[in-house]
């Protein structure tokens, strides 16, 4: 797949950091909701 042009190999890697946060935030609260409702 290709990316669009870019200035720098960073600006890519923001753009990717990005793009992957809103997975990793949305795993996160998948696995901490289930743990944090049975502990109570």
């Amino acid at each position: 797949m290709r990316h669009k042009k870019r200035s720098s190999a960073l600006e890519g890697f923001e753009d990717d950091l990005k793009q992957y946060e809103k997975y990793i935030v949305f795993g996160f609260l998948l696995s901490w909701f289930p743990n944090h409702i049975l502990n109570k």
